[in-house]
């Protein structure tokens, strides 16, 4: 069985033991961040990304099951295969591997709560972040590495936001501005706890998006101006900058090449690296 759709037959699983007069009104809330959002960075800078959500209250008992993906836009310059996620939050160790329920993972991690990378190489997306509780009531043995916990954290979600994950990826070589977004996001939520060994029932919820993408715009190392290339205009700002006679922040900023907080001729020597560089 493909490991994508492992997931997808669960959540299936999972919406089938609702309670019949259930109606579904309960709503999970996700949202993508960056701290890059909106920024122009150098290429080979630190893109990161977290997903946080919330659960709505008064019409459930916390979140059973949480997915997403996250996608790269067509419309980006180049595309890149997203590495998984860095780590599963504390708070949500029951929705992961072998507590929970999610995807296989790949070699490292092996847990798909971090995403599974799916795609042509060079342009994969990251799959199914997240996964689903154990609400079946009944353990998979020890050393399963899957559904190895009966018991049922109620109320997550509900308390304010929750962070899914996190990661982060290298921005990429070539210049322009690169979108990436939440797609295919999935959820249920408890509608009732139980004591192993009764199943405690969930509901499919519908889900909305806070904020659904962030943007950010790559310009080569050395390029002070952001227009994607590197030629003797910046090289008068370069110059400008050492002498005083601009000092607009941006700028000023991106002139220090070597990161250290000093404008000094080690900037300079990185300034005529980058624009001798093919």
């Amino acid at each position: 069985m493909k490991p994508i759709r492992t997931l997808i037959l669960v959540a299936a699983v999972l919406v089938v033991v609702v309670a019949p007069t259930q109606v579904m009104a309960q709503t999970v809330t996700l949202s993508l961040a960056s701290p890059e959002n909106g920024a122009t960075i150098v290429v080979g800078q630190t893109i990161h990304w977290s997903i946080e959500f919330t659960v709505s209250q008064g019409d459930n008992e916390g979140l059973a099951l949480l997915t997403a993906d996250l996608t790269q836009a067509s419309t980006n310059p180049v595309t890149i295969d997203i590495p998984p996620a860095t780590a599963v939050p504390p708070e949500m160790n029951n929705f992961a591997r072998p507590a929970g329920i999610t995807n296989p993972g790949g070699v490292n991690p092996v847990d798909g709560y971090m995403g599974v990378q799916r795609g042509p190489g060079g342009a994969q997306n990251l799959m199914q972040i997240g996964g689903a509780q154990n609400t079946f009531g009944v353990a998979r043995p020890s050393g399963a590495g899957i559904a190895e916990n009966t018991t049922v954290s109620g109320g997550i979600g509900q308390s304010g936001s929750v962070l899914l994950t996190s990661g982060s990826f290298t921005a990429p070589a070539a210049c322009g501005a690169y979108s990436f977004s939440l797609a295919n996001a999935m959820a249920n939520v408890l509608t009732s706890v139980q004591s192993p060994p009764a199943q405690s029932l969930v509901a499919e919820a519908t889900v909305a998006i806070g904020t659904g993408s962030f943007t950010v715009n790559i310009i080569p190392v050395a390029d002070l101006n952001a227009d994607c290339a590197v030629d003797p205009v910046d090289a008068e700002l370069m110059v400008g900058v050492l002498i005083g006679t601009v000092s607009d922040p941006l700028t000023v900023s991106g002139a220090d090449l070597n990161h250290d907080g000093q404008l000094n001729g080690l900037d300079v020597q990185s300034f005529v690296n980058a624009a001798l560089a093919p």
